[in-house]
């Protein structure tokens, strides 16, 4: 079975779902079920919504559902993950928690202290950086084409490629970074995109080889979450007590 999970039963979650379902019914995108992924029992998706047969919804944070589904026997191998618009990194929180709560080790997001260089980046308050390549205000469904009808012109960028291309050059709090994990997230279909869940199985697996292959060593681990023109990257640090 092929899950889509869909973080946040909003107005973003009611776009997302309807616009799945729709581009499912005019077969451009094949799944299964979709599974809303809200802290509220009713959220407005399922007020405007009903109880649609292929609509499944699960009550709880986005961050402890995660920290449950994303890993081996649970997720699906096609399951797909439909982000939310606007929210917290959820990848970087997810690694940090499973490290936390399964190793030895202890994580700890490291504040960001730099500026690499995009047309807009920020600090967040919680230590993560936010940058994008728009200095303009993008729809929420943009597909992000090869021609970016924002400037008219080619979209001769990719913040994925740009991040895996330097983050070894960045030193953040004056230290190196060790490794870097990218999550992508690309269009599907109706201005809904989303990232393979099997994404969170093939991190896990690298992290966990770091630390195998030096018991001892600290280390520096970028989380990013891009789209070809957004991103949000945080930096956890790795460490033994």
């Amino acid at each position: 079975m092929k899950r889509m999970i869909a973080l946040g039963g909003g107005c973003y979650g009611f776009l997302h779902v309807s616009h799945l379902l729709k581009a499912r019914a005019k077969g451009r995108i094949e799944f299964d079920r979709i599974v809303v992924v809200d802290r509220h029992a009713v959220p407005p998706v399922r007020q405007r919504l009903g109880d649609h047969p292929d609509v499944e919804y699960v009550q709880d944070t986005w961050e402890n559902f995660l920290y449950q589904y994303a890993r081996d026997g649970v997720l699906g191998p096609d399951d797909e993950v439909v982000p939310p618009c606007i929210g917290p990194h959820l990848t970087l929180i997810w690694l940090r928690e499973r490290i936390n709560r399964e190793t030895p080790y202890r994580a700890e997001v490291v504040p960001w202290d730099i500026r690499i260089g995009t047309p807009f980046e920020v600090t967040l308050p919680v230590g993560t950086h936010a940058v994008s390549y728009a200095l303009w205000r993008c729809p929420s469904t943009c597909i992000e084409p090869p021609l970016c009808p924002a400037v008219r012109g080619p979209r001769n960028w990719d913040m994925g490629t740009f991040v895996l291309r330097h983050f070894s050059q960045w030193t953040v709090q004056g230290r190196p970074i060790d490794h870097c994990e990218v999550f992508y997230s690309r269009h599907r279909a109706w201005g809904v995109a989303t990232y393979p869940a099997v994404r969170f199985l093939e991190a896990w697996g690298r992290v966990e080889r770091l630390w195998q292959s030096e018991p001892d060593r600290e280390w520096r681990v970028l989380v990013a979450t891009v789209s070809a023109c957004h991103g949000l990257l945080g930096l956890l640090h790795i460490v033994r007590p």
